[in-house]
């Protein structure tokens, strides 16, 4: 008594859709591609942010192709104040020059983004974006190898962190422009948990190989390979033609959810 068509116990539209959603989401191979895509990105972008202020010290005391922990990288552990000036002013430095890739990303963030929502557009805006980034960032490698000025790696990792970071915008919203809104939710939190992945094995890899090689640019180099493929796949990526299908679900199972809620079971 008191129950309308539809709303007893677990028999509720609201909940047979969401898990419907759900279901039709895991069961569609473009929410995990995506996922695959914001991994690689998330390997590229996550694999500097960490370790940006020792990339920007090393390169101050050029010694980013030489040793990935020289005596000006290397964290101090003394603590009677012994820490000469000049080196206390190259880590301040590095701590401010931080700042400038972030900045750039932000700044690179909501121009695409705009951009990106007022022409509807996302592929190029996308796809465009990371690969400049990638590039960049495969430059930078070689750049450091070549033992290029401080100026220069810098300008060139800020400005492959505003391409590798303006893909944000274009690549999670791009479900909600073929999906409805509930499926549109579930397949950013698919999508989103790929990424994590990314995002955990980027910093990893950096370190590991730094380590490994005793050189920043190897690493970066096999972050920019990460961030080539992702734009790659963005390009490649096809979504439903949404003029004639906005959901993932077939026209049988919208059927049967719709006289299942008309007529629910006695």
């Amino acid at each position: 008594p008191g129950e309308g068509p539809g709303e007893g116990p677990g028999e509720g539209p609201g909940e047979d859709g969401d898990s419907g959603a759900l279901m039709e989401v895991l069961r569609s191979w473009r929410p995990h591609y995506l996922g695959v895509v914001f991994a690689l990105v998330l390997l590229s972008m996550y694999g500097c942010i960490f370790f940006i202020p020792l990339l920007i010290n090393s390169f101050l005391a050029g010694e980013a192709a030489t040793g990935v922990y020289g005596e000006s990288t290397r964290p101090s552990t003394s603590c009677d104040g012994d820490q000469g000036d000049g080196e206390a002013s190259a880590s301040t430095a590095a701590v401010l020059l931080s700042a400038i890739p972030f900045a750039t990303a932000a700044v690179s963030m909501i121009l695409i983004g705009k951009s990106s929502e007022r022409t509807g557009e996302r592929r190029y805006h996308g796809s465009v974006s990371v690969l400049v980034g990638a590039l960049l960032m495969g430059a930078l490698a070689l750049a450091i190898q070549l033992g290029a000025p401080a100026i220069v790696l810098i300008l060139l990792l800020s400005s492959s962190a505003a391409g590798i970071w303006g893909v944000h915008a274009p690549l999670v919203s791009w479900p909600y422009a073929f999906l409805p809104p509930n499926q549109a939710s579930a397949a950013f939190a698919v999508t989103n948990s790929w990424g994590a992945l990314g995002g955990f094995l980027g910093p990893s890899i950096l370190g590991l190989l730094a380590e490994t090689t005793g050189s920043y640019s190897v690493s970066l180099g096999f972050l920019a390979i990460g961030g080539v493929a992702a734009a790659i796949m963005l390009y490649l990526f096809n979504p439903p033609n949404t003029a004639r299908s906005t959901s993932l679900a077939t026209q049988d199972d919208r059927a049967r959810l719709l006289a299942r809620q008309t007529h629910p079971p006695r």
